[in-house]
């Protein structure tokens, strides 16, 4: 063969590689194990997914060498392909935080925030509403204060919206206020908002009850506001616990918590999960267990669901101490928080669980994978076994 014919021949083949590099691998669909990545330009962050009639639907910030950023949501099937990818980008940079399912209406919703302020970094909350094909069918900010962050949101029985955000009231302080509104189905009108003392927000889940759990800081103590439907509420500070990121409540109404524990069994952080009672005499919360997983230097828990068959399952991330790398961890606990599996995903590279559903006899994780220069957001299913 000429060198000629050689030559043309790897031309060929590199175009056909490129070809495939640009589309999801068809060999993956017989794979009921995988992992799929997306984005991965620039330093780009997993923030939520969720799973709906075998489809998961995910969302991450693309973000830029110059640190503005943009919104990307991905539809794929059953076996992590992708089947649309849409990208929103809302004033000069926005951020997404959290997407969820719409049941009285077609779509999803979410949550997250745009800059209004380039030279002072000041934000409006942000509410995007996108039908079931990934177009961007409204479009609504939220600006009661400075600076509002929106965190996380919930869809009432009547249709009806819960977002809770950080709002910040003016320039000469750094002490954030906990804010919460409520919309009607629209997203368009107000019906309730107001603010209460907090510096971050991270969850809220709604009990048998009408009721939600949000887990909140205020001057670094870790707290959880039970929040009527008229918007009052009443909280608690929870020991030992530097974060918690996520509230998961059973069909018996027992509340359920993930975070990070302070001064933990190695003088660092450990992931924290911990079952509490909310007591009505008193109006606050009792902590009836509480347990440290990890067995590195700074670990932590991001996420927190009830399985099928009653147990617990935690997302967090913990250090790999040989690497000097971070890896993906994931525990499933009996209602005790006994761990009954446990599973470390990592290797050279920088992995950040997010969040982890159960599919089946599976599991599927959203994670951050960092490189040296990037990061992409992956999802992996994999089985305990």
């Amino acid at each position: 063969m000429s060198s000629i014919k050689i030559y043309t021949y790897l031309i060929i083949l590199s175009q056909l590689f490129f070809m495939a590099c640009q589309k999801d691998a068809p060999s993956d669909i017989q794979n009921e194990a995988y992992v799929k990545n997306f984005g991965g330009i620039n330093n780009d962050e997993a923030k939520d997914f969720i799973q709906h009639e075998n489809n998961l639907y995910l969302i991450g910030n693309l973000i830029s060498n110059e640190g503005s950023s943009q919104i990307m949501m991905v539809k794929t099937d059953a076996f992590g392909n992708r089947v649309w990818q849409s990208e929103f980008a809302i004033g000069e940079t926005c951020e997404a935080e959290q997407v969820i399912k719409l049941n009285q209406q077609a779509g999803f919703a979410i949550i997250g925030s745009t800059l209004s302020n380039q030279s002072d970094k000041f934000y409006d909350l942000l509410l995007l509403l996108v039908d079931d094909e990934g177009s961007l069918t409204d479009t609504i900010v939220f600006d009661f204060q400075t600076s509002e962050k929106g965190r996380c949101l919930v869809e009432l029985e009547d249709g009806s919206l819960i977002l809770l955000g950080v709002s910040a009231p003016n320039t000469t302080t750094a002490i954030n206020q906990r804010l919460l509104i409520k919309t009607d189905n629209t997203g368009q009108n107000v019906l309730i908002h107001h603010l209460k003392p907090a510096t971050e927000l991270y969850a809220i889940t709604p009990d048998v009850s009408g009721n939600f759990y949000a887990a909140f800081t205020n001057n670094n103590k870790a707290q959880i506001a039970l929040i009527k439907a008229n918007g009052s509420d009443s909280h608690t500070e929870i020991e030992l616990a530097t974060t918690l990121t996520y509230l998961a409540v059973n069909p018996d109404n027992r509340l359920f918590a993930c975070g990070t524990a302070r001064n933990g069994t190695h003088g660092r952080n450990d992931v924290l999960i911990a079952a509490l009672t909310y007591n009505e005499l008193n109006g606050n919360f009792i902590v009836d267990w509480q347990k440290n997983l990890g067995s590195a230097l700074n670990d932590q828990g991001n996420h927190l669901c009830i399985t099928d068959n009653g147990t617990l399952l935690c997302t967090g991330s913990v250090q790999n101490t040989m690497l000097n790398t971070s890896d993906i961890a994931i525990y499933e606990t009996d209602l005790n928080g006994n761990v009954l599996s446990e599973k470390h995903i990592g290797g050279t590279n920088n992995e950040f669980g997010i969040k982890s559903l159960e599919s089946g006899e599976q599991i599927i994780t959203l994670s951050t994978t960092g490189f040296t220069n990037t990061s992409m957001i992956s999802i992996t299913k994999f089985s305990f076994e």
